[in-house]
């Protein structure tokens, strides 16, 4: 029951964040990552990780800045996901910008024959990133993780899904992703999150970071390239 509330309540949120002017709904995104971070416990070891990591660089007031806008950025995060049912050809010639170089970069790869790995980290907006990367011509298959409700995840792949790229879930993803590859496919891999016991342990800003290696296997193994992609939000 609890999942098909949460199913019928984030499609009906959808609907109307899908319906209102972008501006609008970005705000309401930013509020309610503003209302997260008022209550989520874990802000502080948000906090305490630039503290760590810029060792008095920015002042305690900056640094909660820093960790305010992140759950605000977000909250528009979510909307964005939320309205890619509503999302128009119109909408994304006026709201994207690709470097220059970009689509020869990957046509590039591709001439190689041995697919490629988009290679990101929750950055800005990654999910945004996935759906202009297959508006382009450039489908991908994209490893994701799971949500604990499972119509909710079922939803929010569905959306992922709209716009032509395949997702990777629960089951055997690495199978999947040395087919893609062996078919000289794109996958997208968002490479910052680590906690496997295959991690390595890399130096980051100063301290030993858990690093998921994934990507660089199977890009090593299938000799394909790895491609860094970022999407960088200008202005809300």
């Amino acid at each position: 029951m609890l999942s098909w509330i949460a199913y019928y309540l984030i499609k009906g949120v959808s609907f109307i964040l899908g319906h209102i002017p972008l501006q609008g709904a970005l705000a309401c995104g930013r509020i309610a990552g503003y209302v997260c971070w008022m209550f989520h416990r874990r802000k502080w070891v948000a906090y305490a990780n630039l503290r760590a990591a810029f060792n008095g660089k920015y002042s305690s007031q900056e640094l909660r800045r820093i960790v305010r806008k992140t759950y605000t950025n977000l909250g528009q995060t979510f909307v964005e996901l939320l309205r890619f049912p509503f999302i128009t050809k119109e909408y994304i010639e006026n709201n994207f910008v690709l470097l220059a170089g970009s689509k020869e970069r990957i046509e590039s790869v591709l001439r190689q024959g041995k697919g490629g790995v988009f290679l990101t980290a929750h950055l800005d907006n990654w999910e945004l990133a996935g759906y202009y990367s297959a508006s382009q011509g450039y489908p991908l298959k994209v490893l994701v993780t799971e949500q604990k409700i499972s119509r909710v995840n079922e939803l929010l792949n569905h959306y992922r899904e709209l716009c032509g790229n395949k997702v990777i879930g629960k089951g055997m993803p690495l199978r999947e992703m040395m087919g893609a590859l062996q078919d000289n496919e794109l996958i997208a891999i968002v490479g910052d999150q680590g906690g496997e016991k295959e991690d390595v342990y890399l130096r980051f800003f100063g301290r030993l970071v858990a690093t998921p290696p994934g990507a660089f296997r199977i890009a090593q193994k299938y000799k394909s390239a790895i491609i860094p992609c970022m999407m960088v939000r200008e202005a809300q």
